[in-house]
């Protein structure tokens, strides 16, 4: 399985280090002028790294009956850890964030070429606040580009399409007013000196190792044995890797390529890169086709009659736990707006940002995960209250 495993990721990664951008020209008409624009596109990698995603959270839907929520998984882990050990139902998110960092960190990352490239477009401030409005906002509002997009959109949630409407709205928003200013831009200003980087790598190995150990060690530490929590571990684990690779192919762990495409006044100035378009194409496609196979959730006729009951590594009495809730709500849309924020100014999301943690990237890691953290014990704080 582990040779397996490295043949897999060393796959993804060959493809991706001989990826070569292409030049498209296309014309777009604007007014009575016509804009010749060269897009540097990777819609079919795109394309490719948004179906894994989708596949990824397709295989968690149908046999384990989980949604795969980045934000939700990362805060269950990150925001009560000893609740992640003791409680058998958290097992698989331990169990799949484990394999996703050890993906990113041992066989993909390492072939993540020029770092210090994609970091130094973003300022220590846009890391920071950047963070702090994503963790704030994904915790009011349950959810981001994945919970949200892939796996809401994938099952037609009005609850979902109203909160990524309003995300896209306020990155696109902020990232058109920040682009010129220079304060959110460039890393001369960087508070982290040269000698803390240097440590940052090891740092973010062990860290690596050590959400695996906890992995392993957890359920020696569960309070009561649940074997429908075993029977996840295997998707868990298989998810987490096909996440980690699509993320990864798709350029979704590339700041500099997500603003990218939410700059979208570099339309006219030939900058835009409509090819992220395509990673949530094939991911909601994907997301979609899954739901066709749940009782109850399906929209296509023809699958009917082969539709589940129940998850397939579950016992027949177990249930999927898809969200039910239509309620657009004050924390939806205030909690969709502020990530939407955060991700216009630092051009992460919490799943490219773990990859990045994972890989050892000091402004992620550092400055990003810190401020992400503050922001969603604020949101939760709020939530109680």
């Amino acid at each position: 399985a582990g040779l397996c495993l490295r043949e897999y990721c060393y796959s993804i990664a060959f493809i991706a280090h001989k990826r070569e951008i292409r030049s498209s020209s296309s014309t777009f008409l604007l007014g009575k002028n016509q804009i010749k624009t060269e897009l540097k596109m990777t819609l079919a990698e795109s394309f490719t790294g948004g179906a894994l995603i989708g596949v990824s959270a397709a295989i968690l839907l149908l046999f384990s009956g989980e949604i795969m929520g980045a934000s939700g998984i990362v805060n269950s882990i990150l925001l009560h850890p000893l609740k992640g050990l003791r409680d058998p139902a958290q097992h698989w998110k331990l169990v799949f964030t484990a394999s996703f960092l050890l993906a990113s960190f041992i066989f993909l990352a390492p072939r993540f070429e020029n770092f210090e490239h994609v970091v130094e477009k973003k300022s220590s401030l846009s890391y920071v606040l950047g963070g702090l409005f994503v963790g704030y906002g994904t915790k009011l509002a349950n959810g981001c580009t994945s919970g949200h997009g892939i796996c809401g959109l994938g099952r037609f949630s009005v609850r979902s399409f109203s909160a990524v409407l309003t995300f896209m709205a306020s990155a696109v928003l902020t990232t058109c007013l920040t682009r010129k200013d220079s304060i959110w831009q460039g890393s001369q200003d960087s508070i982290l000196s040269s000698v803390i980087q240097t440590y940052v790598v090891e740092t973010a190995g062990v860290f690596n190792g050590l959400i695996a150990l906890a992995a392993l060690v957890a359920p020696f530490f569960h309070e009561k044995k649940c074997d429908e929590s075993s029977a996840k571990v295997l998707p868990g684990l298989v998810t987490g890797v096909l996440f980690a690779s699509g993320l990864f192919l798709s350029g979704m762990t590339d700041p500099t390529k997500v603003t990218g495409f939410l700059d979208v006044m570099g339309i006219s100035e030939g900058t835009w890169d409509p090819s992220l378009m395509a990673v949530m194409a094939s991911g909601v496609l994907i997301s979609f086709l899954s739901y066709q196979l749940i009782d109850g959730k399906h929209q296509l006729g023809v699958v009917r009659r082969y539709s589940l009951d129940h998850p397939i590594a579950l016992r027949r009495n177990s249930k999927f736990k898809i969200p039910t809730s239509s309620s657009i709500d004050q924390d939806l849309l205030i909690g969709a707006g502020a990530f939407g924020v955060g991700w216009g100014v630092a051009g992460l999301c919490p799943a490219p940002a773990v990859f990045m943690a994972a890989a050892g990237v000091p402004q992620v890691l550092l400055l990003w995960w810190p401020a992400y953290c503050a922001g969603a014990l604020v949101a939760g704080g709020l939530k109680k209250v």
